[in-house]
């Protein structure tokens, strides 16, 4: 999960409103409609969230991308020149198949954590996110458990790459078994941040697990989860989705993520320790305007 990004649930300066530091109350149980115990404050993630959450959109999204990953996943069973990671070695097709999906946002689903800090309108702090992940409340994507299930009984190995840190693996673990995710062994198949010197770049866990498996299918949520793009520009992060456009919903299958991404990284520069004013005017910089012209020739309906 990349943490960067979510510092922008506390700009809120342009929009007239303080945020406060800390959580009152608990998330209810279950379905609960999510009350505020604050008054009601505009919220940079706020519409991500609703639309995660409530739209029929979010989950037909995530659905069909999972589809689409269990057709593709018959055909490079098949097809044993089938490889997925560009870190895959010259000599792997008699390596047993395996897959790599991120977690957060890919497999888990933590939007309940950023219903919570919009009702109590606080902002992402690391202590809340480990606070998060020892609950073991996440949720599972739409489509996901089920796929992860029909590669398991395909015979295919299953890695989780996430740059959760090493110390969250037993409760990432537990909360997976809870929804119901197959954890393979007896070898770990949970890679997180901090293990084997694993820094946040996880083009080095790729190529761990293609050293001894043909890679089929990558899912993720995030342009790393396919591809090294640490630190690049918008302009390069583009350049990288044309040069692998073949792979997208072949090998590469994406999950939509509103919340958070490096997506927004990009946008800040990878800059960290910008004000609350400064990257909302850095996301209005990127937006793309058309000011008002003369209504389009020749409007009138033609006959029918």
């Amino acid at each position: 999960m990349s943490k960067f990004t979510l510092k922008r649930w506390a700009i809120t300066a342009l929009l007239g409103v303080t945020m406060f530091g800390s959580a009152h109350t608990a998330m209810a149980q279950g379905n609960a409609t999510v009350a505020p115990t604050t008054p009601l404050i505009g919220n940079e993630g706020l519409t991500a969230t609703a639309w995660v959450q409530s739209s029929a959109e979010a989950k037909i999204a995530a659905r069909q991308a999972y589809r689409m990953a269990t057709r593709q996943l018959d055909v490079a069973l098949k097809d044993k020149n089938w490889s997925a990671a560009l870190e895959q070695g010259p000599s792997f097709k008699k390596l047993p198949p395996a897959i790599i999906l991120d977690l957060d946002e890919t497999v888990l689903d933590n939007s309940p954590l950023f219903a919570r800090m919009a009702r109590d309108n606080v902002t992402y702090t690391d202590e809340g996110w480990l606070k998060w992940t020892a609950e073991g409340n996440a949720t599972a994507i739409e489509g996901a458990v089920k796929f992860l299930n029909y590669a398991n009984n395909k015979g295919v190995k299953i890695y989780y790459i996430s740059n959760r840190a090493s110390e969250e693996e037993a409760v990432t673990r537990a909360n997976l078994q809870k929804l119901g995710c197959p954890i393979q062994g007896p070898e770990d198949h949970v890679l997180l941040k901090g293990e084997q010197n694993w820094t946040s770049n996880k083009s080095p866990r790729r190529s761990f697990v293609a050293q001894n498996h043909r890679i089929l299918l990558l899912v993720g949520d995030d342009l790393n989860d396919f591809v090294s793009a640490r630190s690049l520009s918008i302009a390069q992060r583009r350049e990288l989705f044309d040069k692998y456009a073949d792979n997208w919903g072949e090998r590469w299958v994406l999950i939509s993520n509103p919340l958070y991404g490096s997506w927004e990284d990009s946008i800040y520069g990878f800059k960290s320790d910008l004000s609350p004013q400064e990257m909302l005017r850095l996301k209005y910089g990127v937006l793309q305007y058309r000011e008002p012209t003369a209504p389009i020739a020749n409007t009138t309906p033609a006959n029918r």
